[in-house]
């Protein structure tokens, strides 16, 4: 099973043990060098918010807008989890982190991405190529053909993203035109059509 990014950013976090409501996940931290979870940040507090840090192995279990843990004590401190704190130093992030190929070809920027929740482990990169406007859909790469994730962009392979046009080196899925669009470019090639003839005669 797989759950977005942004399903679990906000998510209510619940002790088991306590059977208490003790914050709200604000960042998911994944180890670059191989994809894994590694934890989450905890927002807790009211007025005096804090973020605190949990560890992978703490987590019991993933509900739909939940994360339950066992013991609301497995909550720490970042600087006391030594590999959340070695990543968080760090500053990497996988959302609006700009996409590469190995040969250099941008294909946009991170909007979301699942993890595997069996595996705990990222699954798939959503990437909003931002090009042609509203004609493109969201491509979709599986985690085995990230190369590496860096501070300033993630590498994937050449062939990460497929498509039928070679024409389109970056792999962009275009959607087919609607009727709405069709009949949008009709509407502006007899306006065209018309100013033409209008200059034409004009001149």
């Amino acid at each position: 099973m797989q759950r977005f990014f942004s399903d679990i950013i906000g998510a209510q976090v619940i002790a088991k043990r306590q059977k208490l409501l003790i914050g709200k996940v604000s960042d998911i931290i994944i180890n670059p060098a191989d994809g894994k979870l590694v934890g989450l940040l905890i927002e807790v507090g009211g007025k005096n918010r804090k973020i605190k840090a949990l560890a992978e192995k703490d987590i019991f279990g993933f509900g739909q807008g939940l994360i339950i843990i066992d013991d609301y004590q497995a909550l720490g401190d970042i600087n006391d989890i030594v590999r959340i704190k070695k990543i968080f130093d760090e500053e990497i992030k996988i959302i609006k982190n700009k996409v590469y190929t190995v040969s250099g070809f941008y294909l946009g920027k991170v909007r979301d991405y699942t993890l595997d929740l069996a595996e705990k482990k990222l699954a798939r990169l959503y990437i909003n190529p931002k090009c042609f406007g509203q004609l493109t859909s969201d491509l979709v790469i599986n985690s085995k053909m990230i190369v590496t994730i860096k501070k300033d962009r993630i590498t994937v392979l050449d062939g990460a993203v497929k498509t039928k046009d070679k024409s389109l080196k970056v792999g962009i899925r275009v959607k087919a035109p609607t009727a709405d669009w069709k009949r949008y470019f009709d509407i502006r090639h007899k306006k065209m059509l018309k100013y033409l003839i209008h200059e034409t005669n004009y001149n």
